[in-house]
């Protein structure tokens, strides 16, 4: 069955225009609107337009990519290749998915990679068509590029094809996606770094076409690819993802892999004044956009919390949870579960390399968080029926017990400090592994006093 599909007509003021003087273009893109009325979000001169331009075809790679696709969904979703490009406090970045939700990559332009004038805030959905691609593959040294986003247009000085107002098609994972990469990239712990030039052997000696997972490791100043899992190794499933690196392999200076416990994966590549970061899911047929690993912190948010943190969002490029916890006088966790709420509508990511949150807007609505996490939804209904019984606790007990009416049965959840289960079928097949139950959602609701529900624990 197709994926369900969420449509959005971006309606600009203007049509997307192309202005030619002498070798060099200025393509004008429009916007999908912003928290301000200020035309520019930033105005400049990019200092290294080949470099500029290989990023952000990478970035457009991966958008294009798709590792894994149902035959059912293939139609669905061809055409969804806009990256999503965000203006911050201090730095422009450039985010996409691949096709199959398996692929994640966000390019940082960080300060000193253009020289201009930040002028505001916002973000913008950029077409990269085929002609677009064909441009910016063809720049060249010594090519002056100017860049200026804003929330009616985006205009980069290179050779290109107008392009005009249309309809998208934006699929409910691509929502998931967004939350469930913030959600794991969170997670996940440094593993090893090497220079570029080991980047490079990796990259040339990596076999083609390879669909069994690989084991890599670092060894003196190189990566080591095996089948054999070690410590101090990381498994990679459908290794040719890895190939999105391929075009800036040549200019980057070190590598540095992060992995979490599932399995995922994050690869950054420092650049002059840029970094690249490529994130994989365990497999090409399980993409980020079906893990569930977010649920837990929307299932425990305080929804007061999430309309105080969302104040405290302004744009930032660097958000960290200890900060914001100590601003706002809470515990950290609360406030990591209202970030996983606000990451849920694409009002914040995570930036695995700084170790922080980050500030932007996609267009997805508050309200369809539930709807595009059956789970969470199926929670809730739960709740607001009553479903949900916990047993009296017991003196000095390290555990909470709770019994979930389901539709066939009722299931035990249990809280403990080895971990959290559940009797029901579906926690049997995937305990642990794609995030909570309906049923240790519903009981987790019920824990932090939310939809009415009472904590009997």
């Amino acid at each position: 069955m197709a994926d369900r599909a969420i449509d959005y007509s971006y309606r600009y003021e203007h049509e997307s225009s192309l202005e030619v003087s002498g070798r060099s273009a200025s393509l004008k893109l429009a916007t999908s609107g912003g928290p301000t009325t200020n035309p520019r979000l930033y105005a400049g001169r990019v200092v290294a337009p080949v470099l500029f331009a290989d990023a952000l075809l990478a970035v457009g790679a991966v958008a294009r990519s798709r590792f894994h696709v149902p035959a059912a969904m293939l139609q669905h979703i061809l055409n969804l290749k806009d990256p999503v490009a965000t203006a911050t406090n201090d730095r422009l970045r450039f985010e996409a998915f691949s096709s199959c939700c398996s692929a994640y990559a966000r390019l940082d332009m960080l300060p000193g990679s253009t020289d201009g004038e930040l002028l505001g805030a916002g973000t913008t959905n950029v077409d990269l068509g085929t002609d677009v691609r064909a441009a910016l593959a063809g720049v060249f040294e010594g090519v002056v590029m100017d860049l200026h986003v804003g929330l009616k247009d985006l205009a980069i000085e290179v050779d290109g094809v107008p392009h005009v107002e249309r309809k998208v098609v934006l699929p409910s994972r691509w929502i998931r996606g967004f939350l469930e990469v913030q959600a794991i990239q969170s997670d996940m712990k440094p593993r090893f770094e090497v220079d570029g030039a080991a980047l490079r052997r990796f990259l040339r000696d990596l076999p083609r076409g390879a669909t069994r997972p690989i084991q890599i490791r670092a060894q003196g100043r190189d990566l080591i690819v095996g089948h054999r899992a070690a410590a101090d190794s990381v498994q990679v499933g459908s290794p040719d993802r890895l190939r999105l690196m391929e075009r800036l392999a040549s200019r980057a200076t070190a590598l540095r892999v992060y992995a979490a416990g599932d399995g995922s994966t994050a690869w950054c590549l420092e650049l002059p004044d840029a970094r690249f970061t490529l994130a994989l899911s365990t497999e090409a047929w399980r993409g980020f956009s079906g893990e569930g690993r977010s649920l837990d912190g929307l299932a425990a948010a305080d929804q007061g919390l999430v309309a105080r943190l969302r104040a405290e969002l302004a744009w930032q490029s660097r958000l960290s949870p200890e900060v914001l916890a100590g601003r706002l006088g809470v515990d950290p966790g609360a406030v990591v579960a209202a970030l996983s709420v606000l990451a849920s509508s694409g009002l914040v990511g995570f930036d695995v390399a700084e170790g922080t949150y980050f500030h932007r807007v996609l267009p997805f609505s508050v309200d369809r968080v539930e709807r595009a996490a059956p789970r969470l939804r199926r929670a809730g209904q739960l709740v607001a029926g009553g479903a949900v019984r916990f047993e009296p606790s017991r003196a000095g007990a390290a555990e909470a017990v709770a019994w979930v009416a389901g539709r066939n049965a009722e299931y035990r959840v249990r809280f403990g400090p080895f971990g959290d289960a559940c009797t029901c079928p579906w926690w049997g097949k995937h305990p642990g592994d794609r995030g909570p139950c309906a049923h240790m959602l519903a009981a987790q609701m019920v824990r932090a006093g939310r939809d009415g529900g009472s904590d009997d624990a």
